[in-house]
Order: C-alpha cells, then sequence, then structure tokens
C-alpha cells in the first residue's frame, strides 16, 4: 500500500555553529586533518503519519537520489524523494535496515521482527523473502550485485543472491568475528564489519587476515550504520555514546557530532547513516528524537 504527502522539512540556518570535536594536536607533531560539520535540516518529527517518525533507522539512497528510512516501530519504509515527496511502503514487523540495488533492481529491507530480508520492486510488491537469520540488523550490496546480511543472532556475516537466496560466502568465528551489527565497502571494494563484542571495525580483503581499523580508546558498543567516502574515512552512528564519529582512513577521530545548533538539543541515540552520494554530507538518523538530519562538511578552519 502506497501513500503520498509532504514530510516535515526545517533547514537550519548557518549561524556559523558548525560543530567539530577533534584531539589536541601535540607539540611539534604533524598538522592533523581536521573535518568540521554543520547540521542543516532535520527532516520529520515524532508521529504516525506520513513523513513522520517513530524510532527510524536504517538509512539508503537511490540513484535517482530519493532516501528510503526503516522506519522501526511505525513498522514501514518510507521514501523521501528530491522533491519532498513521500510513498510509504508496509507492513513489516520492525524494519531494522534498508539496501538498495546497485543497478536499480529492487530494493530489500531487514526485518527485523520478522528475523529475514525483503525483496520489494520500486512500488513496494513483495518478491522475494529471504529467511534463516536469527536478528539481521544491516544488509548491503557490492558491486557485484550480491546482498550481505549481518546475520548478528547466528554470529555471522553471510553473502547472498538476492533473487535465489543461494548463500555463496559465510564469515564468523572462524574469521574471528563474534557478533557483526553493521556492513560497509569502501572505494576499492572492500569489506569492512563492526563488530560490538569485539568492540571494533573490522576491514577484509582477499587472503589477508581481518584488521580492526579503528584507534585509542574507540570502541563500538551498540548497533550504528556507517559509511566510507573515497578518500577512506569513516563515518559512524554511535547510538551508545548519542553521537556521530568521523574517523581518518587511519582509525583516529577527526570530528564528533553530539550537541546540535540552537534548540535541536542534543542527538539521542543515532542509528542510521548514509553518504550523500556527491560526498559532501550524511544523513543521520536522530532515532530517539524520532527524526532525520542532514549533515554537511565544511572546510576545515586554520
Amino acid at each position: 500500500m502506497e501513500f503520498e504527502d509532504q514530510p516535515t522539512s526545517t533547514p537550519i540556518p548557518d549561524e556559523g555553529a558548525s560543530l567539530e570535536e577533534t584531539a589536541a594536536n601535540p607539540s611539534g607533531a604533524s598538522p592533523r586533518e581536521t573535518v568540521e560539520l554543520q547540521v542543516v535540516e532535520v527532516i520529520g518529527a515524532p508521529g504516525m503519519e506520513v513523513g513522520e517518525f517513530r524510532c527510524p533507522k536504517g538509512l539508503a539512497i537511490d540513484a535517482d537520489g530519493a532516501l528510503y528510512v526503516a522506519d522501526s516501530l511505525n513498522k514501514r519504509l518510507q521514501r523521501i524523494a528530491l522533491n519532498g515527496d513521500v510513498v510509504r511502503f508496509e507492513p513489516f514487523l520492525e524494519p531494522q535496515a534498508v539496501a538498495v540495488h546497485p543497478q536499480g533492481q529492487g530494493l530489500f529491507v531487514a526485518d527485523l521482527g520478522d528475523h529475514c530480508v525483503y525483496g520489494l520492486d520500486r512500488t513496494g510488491r513483495r518478491f522475494r523473502r529471504l529467511s534463516g537469520f536469527v536478528n539481521p540488523l544491516d544488509i548491503v550490496f557490492d558491486v557485484e550485485g550480491f546482498l550481505w546480511v549481518a546475520d548478528t543472532g547466528n554470529g555471522r556475516i553471510v553473502r547472498l543472491h538476492p533473487y535465489t537466496g543461494d548463500c555463496i560466502v559465510s564469515i564468523g568465528r572462524e574469521r574471528g568475528l563474534v557478533h557483526p551489527v553493521a556492513l560497509a565497502f569502501d572505494s576499492t571494494g572492500a569489506l569492512y564489519v563492526a563488530d560490538d563484542y569485539l568492540g571494533t571495525i573490522v576491514r577484509f580483503t582477499a587472503n589477508t587476515p581481518p584488521v580492526s581499523v579503528l584507534t585509542g580508546v574507540h570502541r563500538i558498543r551498540e548497533k550504528g550504520q556507517f559509511a566510507l567516502d573515497l578518500q577512506g574515512r569513516i563515518y559512524l552512528a554511535d547510538p551508545a555514546n548519542d553521537r556521530v564519529v568521523v574517523f581518518s582512513s587511519q582509525g583516529e577521530a577527526l570530528a564528533t557530532l553530539r550537541l546540535l545548533p540552537g534548540r535541536l538539543g542534543t542527538l539521542h541515540a543515532p542509528t542510521g547513516l548514509v553518504l550523500e552520494p556527491n560526498y559532501q554530507g550524511f544523513y543521520v538518523s536522530d532515532t530517539q528524537n524520532h527524526r532525520l538530519l542532514r549533515v554537511v562538511l565544511q572546510p576545515s578552519r586554520p
């Protein structure tokens, strides 16, 4: 069933309140890369109407620039077009994550409440139900069009043919994973897996041992989506600490977004995150505040 409407979208005036939190640069050390983040738009509000959210979680963007939102407690998926039109697909039990096929051949939704992954066409018609999972928390496509699932309750990740359901690869404790909660690929095709038992993000490449990519005291404690840009920087939604963190390709924290400008308060358990196609910013689901935020990257200050 589909409905169309306009969501509540509030631009944030530029008051020079970009948000940045970087580690101190030791005396004599080389200057560190810095990233500044600025919230420029609030999308949606708490509620059950079209364009409103109750605990929005996973996010994805299609080739047309439309934003897909797993509106978990409203038990639906919402698609927000660039012109603001909203279409909702329902019902689900507890949609957790969404992924768009790279060649536009449908979209897939991980339904935590039903322990399965659904395949949908652009109208919302379901053409596939992939089962055999326990608490699937995230899904992502690789460049070849195969679907990867964080089968969290079974302690593994799997690579599937999205239309037949055939399992091609299963990776679990034999490669060091315990409780994988989120997945992403970088521009070279390397797979990254967040494991909240290990407390880190692990990088997998063919024929090499997995490597942790976070440094210092940074630990993954709950499921939050993450993404990588062309420079290999990692953008992580960190719900346990009510923040978004940007890491360098070497795993060092570059910036943290927690306090928001004006009367927006603070982030509260942000869970979903997706980069804009032009890599100029990202969307984050501010889950417990029942809204989405659009955040842009600003040139670093001297």
